[in-house]
């Protein structure tokens, strides 16, 4: 009977690196999973920003708070922000960096590189950090403790292989452990979470909380106040900022454009839906979107039976075509079609009276 006979040192290497790899699991899982220090209730917007995606939702949660407090809003040239209040009484420490910065006229999509701002932000980094929330330098130290006992087992079995190449001796079972240790050493080196399971459990309890705030239910922020408004940039992204100052919603698009992309351009401006559409030309994606809705707005027309086509079914009334438009129109709006009208008209409703703008 044929059978394979691999050596004990192989088979011992094999089991001992099987050992580390499953103690260096349990370890970071064990550092990783450590209880927060701070509640739901103890989070404020610009810490539950930095959680969710960094700085710059830190800095434009603060920027939404200080804007439903008319505190802070946009020069008439567009792009650079000034104070238009005093600072709410409340304010935080980021609060108060932004508001300085606005009162010096810096731009929106400057805001974030003022040195006040960036002092500001690596405090809301600190605070989130010691409340074992956001796992830190020191903590992401520790998880990686187990990897370098694999890292030792990988030596010894790279000398093992150096001795048995020299002495003519076949070392293939020796050189498939020895990568099985290196596929470990990278999982456990690699695979590092920013946050850990309870931050994450976190942010989809107030998801579900806040999820009114969200841009599919149009939240009217102004009315829901500062720290509403700082909640919905913080947990669902500046998209819903436009629906508090639709300047302040461009400049956020315009600057995640240019952060992605690295255009220099101008982009299209907020729909009204939570989403910007344009190109860097502006003027050029307005014009082809305005053409592509008047194709799109005759070809409906057109099948409905109306002027301009034979269509299928017979003639509807005007109002009752535009209300067929609009709602097709913003049905294919979810498939992030090139709208940039300025007019805003997938944005409005349709009564279908005849002195409907939208039914016109």
């Amino acid at each position: 009977m044929w059978s394979v006979v691999i050596p004990t040192f192989v088979l011992a290497y094999l089991g001992t690196a099987a050992a580390v790899f499953v103690g260096a699991l349990l370890h970071r899982r064990h550092v990783l999973e450590q209880p927060p220090r701070l509640g739901l209730e103890d989070l404020n917007p610009q810490q539950i920003g930095y959680l969710h995606l960094g700085e710059r939702l830190a800095v434009y949660s603060s920027l939404a708070g200080l804007r439903a407090a008319e505190a802070v809003r946009m020069n008439r040239d567009k792009r650079t922000l000034r104070a238009s209040r005093s600072l709410p009484a409340v304010a935080t420490t980021l609060d108060r960096a932004v508001y300085a910065a606005a009162t010096e006229g810096v731009a929106q999509q400057a805001l974030r590189a003022d040195p006040r701002v960036v002092e500001a932000v690596g405090e809301v980094r600190s605070e989130v950090e010691r409340a074992g929330l956001l796992l830190g330098p020191e903590v992401r130290r520790k998880a990686r403790r187990g990897a370098w006992l694999m890292l030792a087992l990988l030596a010894v079995g790279v000398i093992r292989i150096s001795f048995g190449t020299s002495d003519g001796r076949l070392v293939g079972y020796l050189g498939g452990s020895v990568l099985l240790t290196l596929v470990g050493f990278y999982v456990l080196v690699a695979r590092i979470p920013r946050r850990g399971r309870a931050a994450d459990a976190m942010l989809d309890q107030l998801r579900r909380t806040h999820r009114h705030l969200g841009v599919d239910h149009r939240p009217a922020l102004r009315t829901y106040g500062p720290t509403a408004a700082g909640m919905a940039v913080a947990l669902f992204g500046t998209g819903v900022l436009g629906y508090l100052d639709r300047n302040m919603g461009h400049e956020a698009y315009v600057e995640h454009e240019d952060i992605y992309t690295g255009s220099t351009g101008t982009a299209g401006s907020w729909d009204g839906s939570g989403n910007s559409y344009g190109e860097a030309d502006s003027g050029r994606g307005w014009r082809r979107s305005r053409r592509w809705l008047r194709r799109w707005r005759r070809r409906v027309i057109a099948d409905q039976g109306g002027p301009g086509g034979a269509g299928l079914g017979p003639a509807l009334p005007r109002g009752a075509r535009s209300r067929r438009v609009v709602r097709e129109a913003r049905t294919r709006r979810q498939d992030r079609e090139p709208f940039s009208c300025g007019t805003d008209y997938l944005a409005r409703p349709a009564c279908g009276s005849p002195s409907c703008s939208s039914a016109r």
